[in-house]
């Protein structure tokens, strides 16, 4: 009787679970498509995004650039694509008995029964070390919050169950050739075995941890979408879409643009593709917070924490986003948003958080953004800029002095100015300190500046020169 329904109670578990999953994921896609301003162009460079995806993502680069946690991840992510193979096999084999690997190789599924036993364990080390490090080091900068305990206990539970399942299997089905092939299972179905388990009640025990371990999959595949763990989805396509350069300037603003209404991000609404792209995309690891001067300083700005309010902000009223009822949503820099002036302005547009985020999330640039939208659509700012806004538009610089004089620091530099070849193509060239390469920055005629640059000459003989128009 069991195995009759066991297949349609298998497919209607898979339905409910994809549907759920399908219906939540177009909805986060959705709120993508309907935020209102323009986002950048991240197709360029190809080439180099799809490495990004290969170093980045597969070969988790960016994560284990903190050694002990990095190796941790790394085990967990590659240990989840070796395992979802095997639990992909197991749906399937619920739905049409008998339907495996083995169909197709006898040898090749007992090699891959053996990667994805081993790697079980790997997963299971991998949360080891997050609950050590969450419940025993505790470093300031991560924040143990339930959401992320629980996901470690499912996961730990997911792994626990396979190897369960495989142990139970060995007792019920002893004479199968590829039980030979579970090198840590086995010691386990050895351990069942001493109990003197008849195989069916050891066929029986196999059932209940194979519908433990497809529940749960289904489960947290259900949770995914609701969950700081959106990363999960999030995550490789923002490597995918990171800002490619050597310098990240300040977005271009058209304050000539007379159909403009709105300028930054003034609401949660005014965010860009990308931007809300970033929100799904943060992980909660803190190693932003970790190197922010400010956090470091006492000031009341946690890029991490400004990360979860936006994006608590925006999945709150993704309702009235989808309808397009901006008009109802609140001002972003409120109290009760966590999003506050103080917060705002606290930020030295350093980007080493940009620097330390391992999914390459630009957070700066939300800062950036909310700043000129109090700047320019509400004249709110902090007094102490109200000097240098008042010097910027009487002397064209941010100090007290004359127009005239703006160009005496590099008087005796040799720095050709610009006033004397108003048509050179390059002002200053930067190397990249990874590759060490050389990458001309045009954008710095438009006032952007590389973050390091060499006084020299470019590459069509004219000296690097400073602006004296």
């Amino acid at each position: 009787m069991y195995l009759t329904i066991k297949p349609f109670l298998v497919a209607a578990a898979l339905a409910v679970a994809f549907a759920y999953f399908a219906l939540r994921a177009r909805l986060l896609v959705q709120v993508l498509q309907t935020v209102t301003r323009p986002g950048p162009d991240r197709l360029s460079f190809l080439g180099r995004r799809l490495q990004a995806v290969l170093i980045d993502v597969i070969g988790q680069r960016s994560v284990r650039r903190k050694k002990l946690p990095g190796l941790a991840h790394t085990l967990i992510f590659w240990g989840f694509i070796v395992i979802t193979i095997g639990t992909v096999e197991a749906m399937v084999e619920g739905m049409f008995h008998g339907a495996n690997l083995s169909l197709l190789s006898p040898s090749l599924h007992g090699y891959y029964l053996t990667v994805a036993d081993l790697f079980t364990l790997g997963v299971l080390l991998g949360v080891a070390f997050g609950f050590f490090r969450r419940l025993v080091l505790k470093p300031r900068y991560l924040h143990t919050g339930p959401d992320a305990l629980m996901v470690l206990a499912i996961t730990g539970t997911l792994m626990l169950s396979l190897f369960l399942m495989n142990a139970f299997r060995m007792v019920a089905f002893p004479d199968n050739p590829l039980h030979q092939a579970f090198l840590v299972s086995g010691s386990l179905g050895r351990l069942v075995q001493s109990f003197g388990l008849s195989p069916e009640g050891a066929y029986a025990g196999m059932e209940v941890f194979y519908w433990t371990h497809l529940l749960l999959v289904l489960g947290f595949l259900m949770y995914i979408p609701r969950s700081k763990h959106l990363h999960i989805l999030a995550a490789g396509p923002n490597i995918f879409f990171k800002h490619i350069g050597t310098e990240k300037p300040m977005e271009v603003t058209n304050l000539e643009d007379e159909k403009a209404t709105n300028f930054g991000i003034g609401k949660v609404s005014d965010i860009s593709w990308k931007n809300g792209l970033d929100l799904y995309a943060c992980t909660e690891c803190g190693r932003c917070e970790e190197v922010c001067p400010a956090d470091l300083t006492g000031k009341p700005l946690s890029p991490a924490r400004l990360v979860h309010d936006f994006r608590v902000e925006l999945l709150n009223n993704k309702e009235k986003v989808l309808a397009k009822k901006f008009e109802e949503l609140a001002p972003m820099v409120r109290e009760e948003s966590g999003v506050t002036d103080a917060v705002i302005w606290a930020c030295t547009s350093c980007r080493a958080c940009e620097e330390a985020c391992p999914v390459f999330i630009e957070q700066t640039n939300l800062i950036f953004e909310t700043r000129k939208n109090l700047v320019l659509m509400e004249s709110r700012f902090p007094p102490e800029l109200q000097t240098v806004f008042r010097n910027m538009e009487n002397n064209f610089t941010p100090w007290a002095f004359g127009h005239d004089t703006r160009a005496d620091w590099c008087r005796n530099l040799d720095v050709k100015q610009m006033a004397d070849h108003p048509t050179a193509e390059v002002l200053y060239s930067a190397r990249d300190p990874f590759s060490r390469k050389v990458v001309v920055d045009r954008g710095i005629r438009t006032g952007a500046a590389s973050r390091w640059f060499n006084l020299r000459p470019g590459p069509s003989g004219n000296s690097s020169a400073c602006r004296s128009a």
